[in-house]
């Protein structure tokens, strides 16, 4: 993906392509790009009281595994999900059903047992409550949109931590 943009940029610009000077350039953008990937502020800390309660966390998206995994990773927050679905598990973006069936099976759980937490109504809270989930609405992602039908509404991933203890 990268490597492209650069590759063409340089023969454009200068009518060759050096391996050295294309590597440089990618590198480069790499670090500046994970530089600013962050995750929203308290999402480590919520995270990991989440796992300390024992509970399985997973991610539906539709981005290319690698690139999700990347994201993950960059923001180091990879290892505290036992499962992320991608657009390859299903060949479907959400709200289909697919990918969301994904993710429960490979949890183990039924919709009944999950909360959706998502930035995206027409895609995550629509899929979800399509299968039957418990819906989050993180409007910290997303706080343009006015109305939203999920069950829940937070406006800092802290208060999903009052979420899920009324939902135990």
């Amino acid at each position: 993906e990268d490597h492209e943009i650069f590759q063409k940029f340089l023969k454009r610009e200068t009518g060759q392509v050096d391996v050295r000077v294309l590597a440089n350039a990618i590198v480069a953008y790499r670090n500046v790009r994970s530089g600013l990937l962050a995750p929203f502020p308290h999402t480590e800390q919520v995270l990991l009281k989440l796992k300390g309660k024992g509970l399985k966390l997973g991610i539906v998206t539709d981005a290319p595994r690698l690139k999700a995994w990347i994201r993950l990773m960059a923001m180091r927050i990879g290892h505290f999900f036992d499962v992320v679905v991608a657009f390859e598990d299903t060949n479907e973006l959400k709200p289909h059903h697919l990918p969301f069936q994904a993710a429960l099976k490979q949890l183990q759980v039924s919709p009944e047992e999950c909360l959706m937490v998502g930035d995206m109504p027409h895609r995550d809270i629509v899929g979800a409550k399509k299968m039957g989930m418990a819906t989050c609405f993180a409007k910290y992602g997303n706080s343009t949109l006015k109305q939203v039908e999920a069950d829940f509404i937070i406006n800092d991933i802290k208060e999903l931590l009052d979420v899920v203890k009324g939902g135990q």
